[in-house]
């Protein structure tokens, strides 16, 4: 029912809809101590937003320009469940240039394990959904480089986890912070010794996430342990595999096994010295009957239930063998899989870097020539061409070396190292073009 005399506050005394879009009550939540931006809360729509923002300092640093713009660029295509979202880069009054992000009401990881009461399933549930953040991320070639406590928040309502703040994160396409980053007792050693950087950087702050875990349980420890491993092969090769482990009930399985065959060896045992005075009762009272004209046919039946009990013995002997050879052939899978995870991590690098080779032999021709105004775009036109001559050439071919091309995994493979093939081409002429338009 509407009152025709008083209005929402949707609509003006003239009738015009009344809908603002800039953003009010805007509070300072954070400001890095060391750092380049400033976070704000702000309501739009009544609704909470988080802005980031350049800080005064730094505000018109080009570098810093164009890290915010990076994080903006990557962190706006990921749509995931765990992942807060980025709606987009504007120009707020009073900040300025600011990224407009999901407000997620919660706590950061070290304050909801410090002051909520959390069980070991749930727990196992939140490393979970961390797995499944960091798993998507990685699919996209993204490598987030600041896994921590602060960058990891679980919501009030349902408890579920958001992995937040992408300002470090890299991927192949982009050629700028490159230097060692990260954060103090969570960056990898290799995030900062300036090594090669994958997945496994992540993997590893991961393991100490899950090893900050106040009464973490036992299981988790051990996982924690070996993905926070000094040597990044010695690592979980993915995050899904993380999560795997966590779910796995193989260790259960193992000792029910064991179990069950401590226990049937010892029924049998039993069984036997059970037998032996049977067989000598049984001799007794043949004897017996004998003497009492009683029949053998009673003694035979029992004769007959103390062999029935032995087959049952060895059916359950055969129950646990065949569950044995199963445990064995799970085994052998993974291995298998994690070999092939290993080999594509190889080719990957691989393509990567003869991509970048490819570019090099490109400058160094550029280099060695005087281009004029009048054809500078025809050499690139000239340059765009050949890269373009070339994506998949290569990881086609090395793809082939490795595996037939009959292999039902075969087009996924060259599809995943063909993207890394060309995104390193793509980049190399987005920075030449955007240098001749500058100097045009």
């Amino acid at each position: 029912m509407f009152d025709s005399d008083q209005n929402s506050g949707f609509f003006t005394d003239d009738g015009d809809i009344n809908v603002s879009e800039k953003f009010s009550e805007i509070q300072l939540l954070h400001a890095s101590q060391n750092g380049y931006t400033e976070v704000y809360k702000a309501k739009r729509y009544g609704r909470w937003h988080i802005l980031k923002r350049l800080t005064e300092k730094e505000r018109e640093n080009p570098k810093f320009k164009t890290l915010i713009q990076k994080e903006f660029e990557i962190s706006y295509l990921l749509s995931h469940q765990n992942i807060a979202r980025t709606y987009g880069i504007e120009n707020v009054d009073s900040l300025g240039v600011c990224i407009v992000q999901e407000y997620i009401d919660g706590w950061n990881w070290k304050e909801f394990f410090d002051t909520q009461k959390v069980s070991k399933r749930e727990t196992k549930n939140l490393v979970c959904e961390l797995c499944d953040a960091l798993q998507y991320i990685h699919e996209q070639l993204i490598i987030h480089r600041d896994i921590k406590p602060a960058n990891i928040l679980v919501t009030r309502n349902g408890h579920h986890i958001k992995l937040i703040d992408f300002g470090l994160a890299d991927r192949d396409d982009y050629a700028i912070l490159k230097e060692p980053a990260g954060s103090r007792g969570y960056a990898s050693p290799e995030q900062q010794n300036s090594g090669f950087i994958d997945n496994r950087a992540d993997i590893y702050g991961l393991g100490k996430v899950i090893d900050s875990i106040p009464k973490c349980p036992h299981k988790l420890k051990r996982i924690a342990q070996k993905c926070s491993e000094v040597q990044s092969c010695k690592r979980f090769i993915s995050a899904n595999e993380v999560k795997q482990k966590i779910q796995s009930k193989r260790p259960r399985i193992i000792a029910f096994a064991i179990l069950a065959t401590v226990i049937i060896s010892a029924i049998s045992m039993l069984s036997i010295l059970s037998y032996k005075h049977q067989q000598k009762q049984i001799n007794d009272m043949e004897n017996s009957a004998r003497q009492s004209d009683l029949t053998i046919k009673q003694y035979a039946n029992e004769i007959d239930s103390l062999k029935n009990m032995v087959n049952e013995i060895d059916s359950l002997k055969g129950v646990v063998n065949e569950y044995a050879e199963n445990i064995d052939t799970i085994r052998q899978i993974q291995t298998e899989n994690t070999k092939s995870a290993n080999i594509m991590i190889e080719l990957q690098n691989n393509v990567r870097s003869y991509a970048k080779s490819q570019c090099a032999k490109i400058d160094k021709f550029l280099n060695g020539r005087t281009i004029l105004p009048a054809n500078e775009w025809q050499i690139y036109q000239d340059m765009q061409t050949e890269l373009i001559m070339k994506r998949g050439e290569y990881s086609q071919k090395l793809l082939s070396s490795q595996i037939s091309g009959t292999d039902k995994d075969f087009n996924d493979k060259l599809e995943s190292l063909k993207q890394v093939e060309e995104r390193v081409y793509e980049e190399y002429l987005r920075s030449k073009y955007m240098k001749v338009e500058m100097e045009r």
